[in-house]
């Protein structure tokens, strides 16, 4: 069996926050990670006897990391926008064309919504207090 061409979607904040931010990995490589340690550990058959198929990266941008520039006024370090930025710039290098970033918007402002009550779900969202 040929190998199964592979995407990896990041989600930049999750894997910061959620896995690498009180950690020594704050400069994780990606690419390196998922071609030597995460895609040769997956384990997939196509039938139950069938030798385990291999995973390889896709030759067309295998990475793609979704993330949003840090607001400074919002930024909890003083280094935190040019840190960002920094390893930006370095996984568009180490990468070298396998790895596009999906610009999104932080947003730090609170939204207001509509609070329709628990006891009157039918009532029409603008007859309802904001919250």
């Amino acid at each position: 069996m040929s190998a199964l061409r592979t995407r990896i979607y990041i989600e930049g904040y999750n894997l910061y926050y959620g896995c690498l931010r009180k950690t020594a990995f704050k400069w994780l490589e990606v690419l390196t990670l998922f071609e030597t340690q995460i895609l040769p550990s997956i384990l997939y058959r196509p039938a139950p006897d069938a030798a385990p198929a291999t995973m390889t990266l896709h030759p067309d941008c295998a990475i793609k990391y979704f993330t949003a520039k840090i607001i400074e006024s919002a930024a909890k370090g003083e280094d935190s926008v040019s840190s960002q930025a920094q390893y930006h710039n370095v996984l568009t290098t180490h990468c070298g064309g396998k790895l596009s970033f999906v610009m999104g918007r932080y947003s730090i402002y609170k939204a207001n919504q509509h609070i329709v009550p628990a006891d009157d779900p039918k009532r029409w969202p603008r007859d309802c207090y904001k919250n």
